[in-house]
């Protein structure tokens, strides 16, 4: 979990460069305002502190503006170019101020922008002081350095940091130790503007928190021992000595103690307070090696359990170097290459493959991608045999989430493979056999076929002797016979006339499988609308009424279509007939990938435990006693609907009608 502390200061290093260049040229901007229209506070903060010279003010604007060039993350040329302009100049103003210091001569720059009519004891008017000069030198230098120096570098520019900073850190001391009557008298060097040093401080922090790779940014917000252990000591380091510094003079000024007494004093509490800081500080070291050593011995677990369960794997498992190089292995992978351990560890992983350059391309399509999954290869082992393999592979990170290398899994599929073959083999077998049972069943049917229709025309022979016979007996012998021998003549002709409608469906349901399909595009409705008007004279003298709705067309063989519809509208007009009031619906839904057409009446009906009889021939749920028919009429429809590369069905309830319905492709598609 994340440090609340080290995330503020995360935040605040990350934006505290441009923040301190930001009040660094507002200073400037606000103290030359002061100049221009000569108000104090703007020059001085506190009145009879000593001003900020309008040439510093200056110095601050120009080196808040390369700070901020430098810090804004961008690479652009224009950001370059200015920051570096801005250090040269702040440069040139600290060189040329030392260099007046130095020859005693006066360059002309002091009072450049506005003139200084005000004299301080020790002042040479409008230039600032030695000490400022100093840091305007040394900051010059960091910011032109800071836009261009490479990383490794960094500490030659912290350095020149910490001079303005400490510069600054000694000014303000002075003055907040003067203000409790420390001092009496100034120090030996004349004094610095109060805000000139707040914003030297400013600027040498803004400097040393630039960039993220830098040792201070880095160290103060680092997320591990280090960084917790200085941003704990560094307040209390900087702050403790402060403090007992403030009440020894204190003490000082009040008299309750000579000089030498409150040196003592100072040494002895620093000593106390900084041992016991050192103690504090060891305690925490030694929980966190406590800690370290329970993490070391966790992670020696944790590393020892994921080796055990790569050992325990059956695939061949490798870790790979961002170069391609074996960095471990498992021992399945030792047994597939037959190469040990230590040989393998440090080789280029792709000549262990058969195809080298197929095992690089994965490699590549691997880091491109994140992951490769059931990529093929060939392992080659040391012997000479060959193992199949398929690799599943994906990329491995640091915390920071640069990729290190990949993690590879391959998986033996010999005997897969061998497996595969031999259900290849299998199914080429087994589609043989069907196409030679195929071929048996087709002829067995042609035969079966053949004779039905041999058989049924051969029955018509006789038949017609039979049913001849009887008429001439009944026509010519009719006095000779009385009432019971007419009544048998007559049934022998209906059972002949029966039997030969009979031989006709047989012949027509033999011919339906023998026939090639006339493929025609079909208007189902007016096919409908046709057959009724056909089977009209079998209404004549009943109430029927037939609605027919819209009908999609479709393809295929039309005399067949016509057949359908006449079997099942004249079923439906026969098992209406006991119903004073007959309906019968011809309708339709169409789909997208098949049309259901139906023919519904409000008829007997049927009882459904009986459907899977409707369709088969010679089947019939009603006796011929009540309702006329030879038993092929449906067995028909479902041959016709077949052959279309359909289906057909029914539904029904015992006295409350029956629907038939067939679906039929709606596209054409390949009949036989």
């Amino acid at each position: 979990m994340n440090n609340p502390a080290r995330i503020h200061l995360a935040w605040l290093f990350e934006h505290g460069s441009r923040t301190s260049a930001g009040i660094a040229v507002a200073v400037g901007v606000l103290v030359l305002l002061g100049w221009v229209f000569n108000v104090a506070v703007l020059k001085s903060v506190v009145p009879g502190f000593t001003p900020m010279k309008a040439n510093a003010a200056v110095g601050f604007i120009l080196a808040g503006v390369s700070l901020w060039s430098a810090a804004s993350g961008t690479q652009s040329l224009l950001y370059r170019r200015i920051s570096q302009v801005c250090a040269g100049a702040v440069l040139l103003l600290g060189v040329l101020t030392l260099g007046e210091y130095l020859s005693g001569q006066n360059f002309g720059i002091d009072q450049l922008l506005v003139r200084d009519v005000m004299n301080y004891p020790g002042d040479i008017p409008g230039r600032m002081v030695v000490n400022t000069a100093i840091c305007f030198t040394v900051l010059g230098a960091s910011l032109a350095l800071l836009i261009q120096i490479k990383s490794k570098f960094a500490w030659v520019i912290q350095a020149l940091a910490i001079v303005p900073i400490l510069v600054a850190g000694v000014m303000l001391f002075g003055y907040a130790y003067e203000r409790q009557g420390f001092l009496q008298v100034r120090l030996a060097y004349t004094p610095m503007a109060l805000h000139t040093a707040v914003v030297f401080l400013l600027l040498g922090l803004g400097i040393l928190s630039a960039r993220p790779d830098y040792p201070f940014r880095r160290v103060m917000t680092s997320n591990g021992a280090v960084g917790g252990t200085t941003r704990l000591l560094l307040p209390v380091v900087i702050g403790f000595p402060l403090i007992i510094a403030w009440l020894i003079v204190d003490g000082y000024t009040a008299g309750y103690f000579k000089g030498a007494v409150g040196v003592a004093l100072f040494a002895v509490t620093s000593i106390v307070g900084l041992s016991a800081l050192i103690l504090w500080n060891a305690g925490l070291l030694e929980a966190i090696e406590t800690r370290r050593r329970q993490a070391e011995a966790q992670l020696h677990t944790a590393s020892r359990y994921a080796r055990n369960l790569l050992e325990v794997s059956l695939d061949a498992l490798v870790t790979i170097s961002a170069e391609g190089k074996v960095t471990d292995v498992n021992e399945a992978a030792i047994k597939v290459t037959g190469i040990p351990r230590e040989q393998l560890v440090g080789t280029d992983f792709s000549d262990y493959f058969t195809e080298p350059e197929q095992a690089r391309e994965g490699y590549r399509q691997v880091f491109n991608q994140g992951f490769v999954t059931d990529y093929p290869l060939t392992i080659r082992h040391q012997d000479g045999h060959l193992t199949d393999v398929l690799y599943n592979s994906s990329v491995y990170r640091d915390a920071q989430g640069n990729v290190l290398g990949v993690f590879a899994a391959a998986r033996d599929i010999t005997g897969r493979k061998r497996a595969e073959a031999e259900i290849h083999r299998l199914n080429a077998e087994l589609e043989q056999r069907v196409i030679n049972r195929t071929a048996q069943l087709e002829a067995a049917v042609k035969e079966l076929e053949s004779f039905s229709y041999s058989v049924s025309h051969d029955l018509r022979t006789p038949l017609r002797a039979i049913d001849g016979f009887s008429r001439i007996l009944l026509e010519d012998h009719r006095d000779q016979l009385d009432d019971e021998g007419k009544r048998l003549l007559n049934v022998v002709r209906d059972n002949t006339s029966k039997m030969s409608h009979l031989i006709d469906d047989i012949l027509h349901f033999a011919r339906m499988g023998r026939l090639e399909l006339a493929l025609t595009d079909i208007d189902m409705e007016a096919l409908a609308r046709e057959v009724l008007e056909d089977l009209r004279p079998t209404l004549e003298g009943r109430n029927v009424k037939v609605n027919i709705g819209v009908l999609p067309p479709v393809r295929g063989d039309r005399n067949m279509y016509r057949q359908v519809f006449v079997n099942l509208i004249a079923n439906a007009i026969k098992f209406t007939r006991p119903r004073e009031v007959a309906t019968i619906e011809i309708a339709a839904t169409a789909g997208e990938s098949e049309h259901v057409y139906f023919v519904r009446d409000n008829g007997v009906g049927f009882d459904m435990q009986y459907v899977d009889k409707l369709f088969g021939v010679f089947q019939r749920l009603h006796g011929p006693e009540v309702f006329e028919g030879t038993g092929i009429g449906l067995a028909i429809v479902r041959r016709v609907i077949t052959r279309h590369g359909g289906r057909a069905w029914a539904e029904g309830r015992l006295n409350e009608g029956a629907t038939f319905y067939f679906a039929l492709p709606a596209k054409e598609a390949n009949h036989g």
